[in-house]
């Protein structure tokens, strides 16, 4: 028998962000190459979807969208899109299900709004595919720097 005992959601998303916050850092200072980035964002993607497979079992509806949802971008960020698309897909079905129980049609329309972008990103992505993964996102922020 181990004596260690199962992760928690809270030490899980910790770790994914810990992650998160190394790749953002890297990006800014243009540090690191880009398999340190990509994995960066692997390892990103690995906990914080645990998180939220741990929380579907563990937690609220808020905690299970809030964490689907950052899994989804971090799997979009390791360029894993049919994995991001899977998460996204997931969030939105969970908020549907509570929308039905509940009636509430503007139950967490902020994340809804997050989760479809996940999915308008997906789509983005595959049309180009051409593109390195870090291309993709300098591309995306020089369009938002643009606005």
């Amino acid at each position: 028998m181990s004596d260690s005992k199962e992760p928690t959601v809270r030490e899980l998303h910790r770790k994914a962000m810990h992650f998160v916050q190394d790749l953002y850092v890297h990006r800014m200072r243009g540090t690191g190459t880009p398999e340190e980035l990509m994995e960066l964002g692997r390892q990103g993607y690995i906990h914080e979807r645990a998180a939220a497979m741990l929380a579907l079992k563990k937690a609220g509806l808020t905690t299970q969208v809030v964490l689907l949802r950052s899994a989804a971008f971090c799997a979009a960020w390791a360029d894993y899109m049919h994995q991001a698309e899977e998460l996204a897909n997931l969030g939105l079905m969970s908020l549907d299900e509570e929308v039905e129980k509940t009636g509430n049609k503007h139950v967490h329309l902020d994340i809804r709004e997050e989760l479809e972008d996940v999915l308008a990103l997906v789509t983005e992505r595959r049309q180009h595919s051409e593109m390195t993964i870090l291309e993709f996102f300098e591309k995306k922020r020089k369009e938002k720097d643009n606005e």
